[in-house]
């Protein structure tokens, strides 16, 4: 095997470790809203004069006979974290036959979306699984420091404090040999998805199986995999026992994604991820779709619709380049918070923010929404973006804008955890039809018969955008979208 993949493969876990494990998907969506509230209070103390940062610690119990449980963990908290996270530890204390060591991370409430980031990248240290329980605490932090003490004052309010237990754990796969088979009949469909471009610069994360049923999230080494060579797939990596594959959401030009330390111009692109509640029908997810598509042909913006195997989708535009808007742009951070916010740190905070392709990005995919809905004139009421209110609930379809520096989307014809397949349905100038998708759900539900399918399926050509179309689109709509509150603030900072 590929040496560089293979130094990659992770450590082999005893099956009994695998019976109860953290659904760090469900934990990520709680800490979510708590950041939320604990970035309210920080607004509040604004109008103080002074703006605390929030924080998230996580307290890990480490049994006395076994310190080293934890690996390479530790190391991490301080590799993985970006640049707009500070972490920190916090000293240990002592419970019952455990010393419970407590890792903090603190940001800007702004960019509290990179602390979730942080966690969710260290969630899937396969190591965390073999403590009891985690411990969380979330909350305003103050810093100052007595430069002539050399003193320095960390004060921790808390908000919320929580701990998570583990859940029974239903493998999609009962071993190795029970899935190659139907991993070897989708990975002869995937030279489809390979063109140079969609891999070049990118890193790909992986889950995989090992013949004592391993499911785990990229690698030991908390490292993704960077290839631009499709034969690595099926000739190393489906082997090795990878079976479903995430791309990065941005071009990043180093060998491996390291944030902290990056000194290099990378950018996002534009996936409208629509992830459709319990009770939404399937017409009004298909409506949603085809407004969509309509509205973005009219622009001339190029794109491709995938289906992510449960009910979802993904419209992706690749961008070769991105712009941010030079005029009548306000960060809807700013627009939603600025109540509680001084004018000096609006003007600070508008600087900060539209410099960040990233920010950018995600304002960009929300006012959409917001557009859409109203362009749509009542037929598409249950459609929100991420920040508002309505926000996954059960009625609603909810358009995810959570595009991070290290944001990961399923890759086109990738097995997924539910043994359904992820398909492209159709690229820019085809309108998806409620019979398309049904024929594309059914395809997807049996991916050991998939090559029966092989004429009907898309051959996937990544065709890049000139980004100018999401700086455009702010400098004329949004001032228009949110009249009221652009206004308010505008006049704030005395902007015509």
């Amino acid at each position: 095997m590929n040496e560089k993949l293979d130094s990659l493969g992770p450590e082999r876990v005893p099956p009994s470790r695998l019976r109860y494990r953290y659904n760090c998907e469900n934990i990520l969506k709680v800490l979510s809203k708590y950041l939320e509230e604990s970035s309210y209070k920080a607004f509040s103390e604004a109008r103080k004069g002074r703006m605390p940062n929030v924080y998230c610690t996580i307290s890990l119990p480490i049994p006395e006979k076994d310190p080293k449980i934890l690996g390479d963990f530790p190391l991490k908290v301080y590799e993985v974290p970006p640049q707009t996270v500070q972490p920190f530890a916090l000293p240990r204390r002592k419970w019952r036959d455990f010393w419970i060591n407590s890792f903090a991370f603190q940001a800007h409430p702004y960019h509290k979306e990179d602390i979730l980031t942080t966690l969710g990248v260290l969630f899937e240290h396969e190591r965390i699984n073999y403590l009891p329980f985690i411990g969380v605490e979330d909350g305003n932090i103050y810093f100052s420091k007595d430069f002539d003490k050399g003193v320095t004052e960390l004060r921790l309010l808390p908000v919320h404090k929580t701990t998570f237990k583990k859940e029974r754990f239903i493998a999609p796969f009962r071993d190795y040999y029970e899935f190659l088979p139907y991993y070897l009949n989708v990975v002869e469909t995937m030279e489809k998805m390979f063109n140079k471009e969609l891999y070049e610069n990118t890193n790909l994360a992986a889950s995989r199986i090992s013949e004592e049923l391993v499911w785990t999230r990229r690698t030991k080494d908390g490292r993704d995999i960077r290839i631009n060579n499709p034969l690595e797939i099926p000739n190393d990596l489906v082997p090795w026992g990878a079976f479903e594959y995430f791309l990065e959401n941005n071009k990043c030009w180093l060998d491996q994604t390291n944030c902290r330390r990056c000194d290099k111009t990378c950018w996002p692109n534009i996936t409208v991820d629509i992830d459709p509640g319990g009770k939404v029908s399937r017409k009004e997810v298909i409506d949603a779709l085809t407004f969509i598509q309509s509205d973005l042909d009219n622009e001339g913006i190029k794109y491709i619709v995938k289906f992510t195997g449960k009910r979802g989708f993904h419209i992706t535009a690749y961008c070769n380049s991105f712009k941010s808007p030079e005029c009548n742009y306000i960060p809807l951070k700013v627009l939603k918070h600025s109540n509680e916010m001084s004018t000096k740190h609006i003007k600070q905070t508008i600087e900060t923010l539209s410099q960040d392709p990233f920010e950018v990005a995600r304002d960009y995919i929300r006012c959409k929404t917001d557009y859409w809905r109203g362009l749509a004139k009542g037929k598409l009421n249950f459609l929100v973006h991420d920040m508002s209110d309505y926000a996954g609930n059960m009625e609603y379809v909810t358009v995810d804008a959570s595009v991070k520096r290290r944001a990961y989307y399923i890759t086109y014809y990738s097995l997924t955890a539910k043994k359904t397949v992820c398909l492209p349905v159709c690229s820019n100038g085809t309108v998806t039809s409620l019979e398309l998708v049904e024929r594309i759900e059914n395809i997807s539900k049996n991916p050991s018969e998939i090559l029966k399918h092989e004429n009907e399926l898309l051959d996937v050509e990544i065709k890049y955008n000139d980004s100018s179309f999401v700086k455009d689109f702010l400098e004329e709509n949004e001032r228009k979208i949110y009249k009221g509150q652009f206004e308010k603030v505008a006049k704030r900072l005395g902007i015509a």
